[in-house]
């Protein structure tokens, strides 16, 4: 028992230990993000509105972040640290909304909730982060998506799981319908480039 308790508090320092390695290789990129949509907040005109291009400038690195941490197995590491840099975000919330939340403090919630949610549409159509801008088009900018994404969880009956693979294509196509569940989801493919 005496040996079993020490073995489960160096396991815990070994953790927070891993954890703080992460957060101190992530926290430039959420410096990186803050100060991307900074940037874009100065280049508009009093009152105006940021466009797709300038969302998805702020949206890639976080995007970029997630997938990578995710691939390397260390977002269960790096979720509790940034939960402790932001109280406000619950910790049921996806890894985008985290991250975002973490990295722009001072942006409205419900803004942050939509860019996360066309991030999670992104990731359950497993776009590659180079491929994100054309995606975020194709599905009719931040609102279609995050539209999308949740006539995508009501269909499967609140079964959101990020990466999962749909049932059709991977693939994303816009037609007029105003209703998101009478869409047609078509083979989406990144634009080709001109060499």
């Amino acid at each position: 028992m005496k040996y079993r308790l020490r073995d489960l508090q160096i396991r815990r320092r070994r953790r927070k230990r891993e954890a703080a390695l992460v957060l101190a290789d992530v926290l430039p990129v959420l410096l990186h993000i803050s100060s991307r949509h900074r940037a874009a907040l100065r280049r508009l005109p009093s009152r105006g509105r940021l466009t797709l291009n300038q969302i998805t400038r702020t949206l890639f690195p976080v995007y970029w972040t997630v997938s990578r941490c995710r691939r390397n197995s260390v977002m269960w590491l790096l979720r509790p640290a940034l939960l402790r840099r932001n109280r406000t975000v619950d910790a049921s919330s996806s890894d985008y909304l985290i991250v975002l939340r973490a990295s722009l403090k001072r942006v409205d919630p419900k803004q942050c909730s939509k860019w996360a949610a066309a991030l999670d549409l992104a990731d359950y159509y497993r776009v590659r982060p180079l491929d994100l801008r054309g995606f975020l088009t194709a599905a009719g900018g931040i609102e279609g998506a995050a539209r999308l994404r949740a006539a995508i969880w009501k269909q499967s009956g609140g079964a959101w799981r990020p990466g999962a693979p749909p049932t059709w294509k991977r693939a994303l196509g816009r037609t007029n319908s105003p209703k998101p569940s009478d869409r047609k989801i078509e083979q989406w493919r990144p634009p080709r480039s001109h060499d």
